[in-house]
């Protein structure tokens, strides 16, 4: 089934996570999220002609924020169309992937579940890139 951003209300974008067997909820603020490797926020936004998937990694301490900062740079300038930044208090990373669904475009149901993947997968990865987060290793 296609959708236009417009349709893309939480309670749409839960049934499609649950029709693909994932774990999905909105919490008490009315935010949908997904568990499954991450904890991932979905957000339509269609006043922005856009959806998003949103992630938050802890890092642990001991960690300089020059470190963090240089790693965001390297992951930024590495994995396009996607970004990461330092979460306050140097303790986390937050990782974004913004859909694009300019001039009233449709997306189908299973398009947005293979793009979740996509988003997890490159999470996942980056974490264990050398290149980018050097710091974890």
């Amino acid at each position: 089934m296609e959708f236009a951003i417009e349709q893309l209300s939480n309670d749409v974008l839960k049934s499609i996570f649950e029709a693909a067997f994932l774990e999905a909820e909105i919490d008490e603020d009315g935010d949908l999220f997904v568990k499954d490797t991450y904890r991932v926020w979905i957000h339509g936004m269609p006043e922005k002609d856009c959806f998003e998937f949103k992630c938050y990694i802890g890092i642990g301490e001991g960690h300089s924020r020059q470190q963090v900062l240089e790693s965001c740079n390297n992951f930024n300038g590495s994995y396009l169309g996607l970004k990461t930044w330092v979460v306050q208090d140097n303790d986390g990373l937050g990782f974004a992937y913004q859909v694009l669904m300019k001039g009233g475009g449709k997306i189908e149901g299973k398009e947005i579940i293979r793009l979740f993947r996509y988003f997890q997968e490159v999470v996942r990865d980056s974490l264990s890139d050398e290149d980018v987060f050097d710091f974890l290793q």
